[in-house]
Formats: structure tokens, C-alpha cells, sequence
């Protein structure tokens, strides 16, 4: 009977870079997801011109709210959450009117076609959310 040994280099590295690859690849995933939550803040557009006439003072409370982290403004929810293998991203807002201004379905007529609408605008910004997690998960694999 003929015996065959191997001698695998760098086999102790190989398994230490798959033992470790779970929470490798979590902190590059958290990293997309960040990246992911600035780039959908960026990509809103600006508040519009107020009416004509107008003589509400804005108070730009919304667009606060819409581009700071949970708890660095009223209203902001921004934040990356990873529970249980699962890494999510929460953008928008808690600021109850602002479904009557940028909400998809619930805009006030007064605000229909001067503001946008936050859904619509998130979901512009997918292919470029995408962009991001790809280029992470590169990253993740040539380490």
C-alpha cells in the first residue's frame, strides 16, 4: 500500500482566518451598513423653497432629525443595530408630522409635488447602498 503525506504551509493561518471569519466578516458588514446609513442621509435632497407668500419660519427640525444619529438630534433614529447574525440599518425619523411633509401615501396635499418623499429617495439610493456593501465584502475577502 503506498502512503501519501502532505505537508499543507500555512494551514495554522488558514484555520485561524476561518475561525475568526464570523466576526471578521460582522465588523466589515457593520462598516457597509454605517457607510450605507451616511450615504442615504447625503443623498437627501435639500428642504424646497417655502411657498410663495409664506410666513411660517422653518424651524429645520425635520432635516435634522433626517441626517444625525439616534440621539444627537430630536427626532433623529439613525443607527446600525447587529442582533443574532444580522446586521440592519434604520434611517428616517420620529418626528410625528414628518409623514404629513416627506411620507409616501400620507403627504399633505400642501406638500405634494414641492417636497419628496423619503421612501422614494431611499430607494434611489440602492444601487449605491449596494456599491458599498460589495466593495466591503471585496475588502473582507482579500484579508
Amino acid at each position: 500500500m503506498t502512503r501519501i503525506e502532505l505537508e499543507i504551509k500555512g494551514l495554522a493561518e488558514l484555520m485561524r482566518k476561518f475561525q475568526n471569519a464570523p466576526r471578521e466578516l460582522n465588523k466589515h458588514l457593520n462598516k457597509a451598513m454605517d457607510k450605507s446609513i451616511l450615504y442615504i442621509q447625503q443623498k437627501l435632497p435639500p428642504y424646497p423653497a417655502p411657498p410663495e407668500n409664506s410666513t411660517y419660519r422653518r424651524t429645520m427640525t425635520l432635516g435634522r432629525s433626517l441626517t444625525a444619529r439616534r440621539g444627537q438630534q430630536t427626532g433623529a433614529i439613525a443607527e446600525v443595530k447587529s442582533l443574532a447574525g444580522e446586521v440592519r440599518g434604520v434611517v428616517g425619523t420620529a418626528i410625528p408630522y414628518a409623514q404629513y411633509v416627506i411620507g409616501k401615501g400620507r403627504q399633505a396635499r400642501i406638500h405634494r409635488g414641492r417636497w419628496w418623499v423619503f421612501e422614494d429617495e431611499v430607494e434611489g439610493a440602492i444601487p449605491g447602498v449596494i456599491k458599498i456593501f460589495e466593495a466591503e465584502i471585496d475588502q473582507f475577502l482579500k484579508e
